[in-house]
This record gives C-alpha cells, structure tokens and sequence, in this order.
C-alpha cells in the first residue's frame, strides 16, 4: 500500500464522516445510475458506466443505496472503507478515484453550506433513523419529491403525492396513479366549472352546489389530462365517511361518491371542510416509478396517521412540502434551502450532472 493511498483516503473518509454529521451537505451528491428511464421507447435502457464504476458503487452505498439523488442515511464513511478496501484487495489504481469522489463530494457540500450562509449551523438538523426505503407501493402511500431531483419540473417540484391506484407487483405494466395534493392554482372551482362542455352542464351544475357557501382553489394534480372532458379529469377527495359511491383510500381519505350527499356534507361541516378538488393528475408505469425510487427521486412515506393532514392541511406549495418530510423523519431535507436565485444554481449543478 502506497503513503499517497493511504493519504488519499483519509482525506477522502475526513469528507465522509462530515457528510454523516450534516447529511443536509450531502443532498448535493448526484450518482450517475446504470439504467434510466427512456421516455421516447417507455422502457428502461441501459447506460455506458463512467471510467469508475466503482466510484459509482461508493456513491450509492455512501448516498443511502440510491443511484442517482442520495437519501443520506449515515453511510458515507462506511461506503468510504469498502470502497478502499475494494481497491487494496483487487490491486486497483487508489488515488484517481479517491480524488474524484472527494471532488464530487467537496463540491456538493460547499455548494450547499454556501447557500446555507451563515445560519448554516442552526439550521442543520441531526439525522432520524428512517429505516431502509422500502419499494414495495401501496394505495396510500405519499411521494415527496427529493429537494433537487425535479427541480426542472414545475409539476413536480416539492410535491406531495397521494398514490390512490397501484397495480400489484407482479404486474410490471400496470399503471401507478395518484395526485400532487400541494399545489393550488389560481382557479377557483366555479372558474373551471364555467368552461365545462355543453354536455357536461348538469353535472357541472352538480358539482357547483358543493361549494354553494364556499368557493374552493382547485389543485393541480399532475401533467396527465384525459382527453377534453372536464368530468373526467376533475376530482375530489374528501374525509366524508358516509357518502355514497365514495372510493375509501385511506382511513380519513375519500374519493368521488355522490355530489348531493357530499354538498350536504360540506355544508354540514362549515367553512373548514376537509376536501379538495383536484385537476389532473399523475401516473408512472410500475417500473418506471420504481427506478425512479431507486434513483432517489422521491422519498416514500407511509403515514395514515398524517393522511388527513398532508391531504386537507392549510398548508400548500413548499410549505406543505416540508412539513411533510419533516413529518415522516426527513427534516434535513425540508431544511435544505432554495429559492429562485438559488434554484438557478441548483438547475445548473443537478444539468451538469446527468
């Protein structure tokens, strides 16, 4: 073993136990994963490996097993060890990785801690013990976008996803479906029920009588809109427990069911009822939304103990957004920081990495 490997991995490990202490500073470290989705063919393809791919095998243990947008759990002085322990076993050139690593690393935390300015050390949080991310999805189930993975997507961008349909595992071509529940747009239900078609006006003036003494923001669900039929890409989720046709989701959480009934029920309950409309919405193939997860996109949270909270909750945008990773134990990434200048730094650093 060489003095100048041994001095490069522990400079490479000092680097590594810093990121365990602040894993705030390590959300900035992109990995560059084997497979990716291709959304011209709608399937996965493979991608050439870098010139080290075992660089890229310490990046993922180190980023929490995530291939892409890392998910710290504490693991980058571990992943740090077998990586040189890798090298000095198989007899691999030590020193080009280590510097590449202890770049790739170096650049993301000082990125971060210089956006962070000087309150960087009070608003570092410690990390919680989340557990390993499990993949396997259910109805329920939450999608909080990681803080940079989408940060070129508005209608992704810390979001907060409610999955209200997902196909069994076994069903790798089935459809995951669900809806950003954070995201309010400017239109009023009344609004978008005044563009409604010829052929829908009954219905739409079904609808209009939910929210007879209370006009309700419509929230915008996701890219995916069904043809032109305003009745097909409108819906409503509620906390109503007894109204007919109403699809349970999750305790707390209602889908559709019977408008009369439901605008009794809002009626009922006052001016703080727990619904919300919602346009649009978003879909995954099962296999595309499980890379995703593999690459760090989202982070999974299964919580009905803050269902009603997450999907009725006062909060929207990026509020709503971070109180929900704080809310599922990820409060280091709901500290982590952003803005519209700091989104352009953020764009250009996540584009120089893929």
């Amino acid at each position: 073993m060489l003095a100048a490997d041994r001095a490069a991995f522990r400079a490479l490990l000092r680097v590594c136990r810093h990121a365990d202490r602040n894993p705030i500073a390590q959300l900035g470290v992109i990995g560059r994963p084997l497979w990716q989705w291709d959304w011209q063919r709608q399937q996965v393809v493979r991608r050439c490996f870098g010139k080290s791919p075992f660089a890229e095998d310490m990046i993922w243990e180190a980023c929490g097993n995530s291939l892409q947008f890392a998910m710290p759990r504490q693991s980058a002085a571990r992943a740090c060890r077998r990586h040189f322990s890798r090298a000095m076993s198989l007899g691999l050139p030590y020193q080009e990785e280590a510097k590449e690593l202890l770049a790739r690393f170096t650049e993301a935390a000082d990125m971060v801690n210089d956006m962070l300015g000087e309150n960087a050390g009070e608003r570092l949080q410690p990390l919680e013990n989340i557990g390993a991310c499990s993949r396997d999805l259910l109805a329920g189930d939450f999608l909080l976008t990681h803080p940079i993975s989408c940060i070129r997507d508005a209608h992704f961008d810390q979001a907060v996803v409610f999955l209200r349909e997902v196909p069994s595992a076994e069903s790798l071509f089935g459809t995951v479906a669900g809806f950003v529940v954070n995201k309010p747009s400017q239109q009023t239900l009344a609004q978008i029920l005044a563009h409604a078609p010829h052929e829908e006006a009954a219905w739409a003036q079904e609808v209009l009588q939910v929210c007879a003494h209370q006009d309700f923001k419509v929230s915008r669900g996701g890219p995916v809109i069904m043809g032109h039929s305003l009745k097909d890409n409108l819906h409503v989720i509620h906390g109503f427990p007894n109204i007919m046709d109403a699809t349970p989701l999750v305790p707390g959480v209602w889908l559709g069911g019977q408008l009369q009934e439901l605008a009794q029920a809002v009626q009922a309950s006052g001016q703080k009822a727990p619904l919300r409309f919602i346009f649009g919405q978003s879909s995954w193939s099962y296999t595309q939304l499980q890379l995703e997860l593999s690459c760090g996109v989202w982070a999974m949270a299964r919580s009905q103990k803050n269902a009603v909270s997450l999907c009725f909750g006062e909060e929207q945008g990026a509020d709503a957004w971070r109180a929900a990773l704080s809310a599922v134990g990820l409060p280091f990434m709901a500290s982590f920081p952003r803005g519209r200048d700091l989104d352009e730094r953020l764009s250009r650093h996540v584009r120089g990495k893929l």
